[in-house]
């Protein structure tokens, strides 16, 4: 497949592999994968990098992605708080039964 630029009015092949097209800031490939259900070769955009540009179905899914990742993140810093509650609660607990020990014995705890 060979691609081609309009530059001055000319179509020039564009020779480099990235088939980068500095006048619109886009390049092409061919990509093989499943767009709208067909599982086909397409011709693609891709940035400067040659990273193809994400259609409006992939941007969606890697924003489900991302949130999920989020979710996942929040819900296992929540049971880490939640955890250090109930390991404060049992040293408190402790605390509480020391102290009431100490004072059964006579000794109070507070001088």
């Amino acid at each position: 497949m060979r691609f081609y630029e309009c530059r001055g009015g000319v179509f020039q092949l564009i020779d480099d592999e990235s088939h980068f097209m500095p006048s619109i800031g886009l390049g092409l490939k061919v990509w093989e994968g499943s767009f709208e259900g067909h599982v086909d070769r397409w011709l693609r955009w891709t940035d400067l990098a040659g990273n193809l540009i994400l259609t409006g179905a992939e941007l969606a899914d890697s924003e489900r992605t991302r949130a999920d990742s989020e979710r996942t993140r929040a819900d296992s810093e929540s049971s880490r708080a939640d955890s250090e509650r109930t390991r404060a609660d049992a040293e408190r607990t402790r605390a509480d039964a020391l102290v009431e020990q100490l004072r059964r014995l006579g000794i109070k705890p507070e001088h």
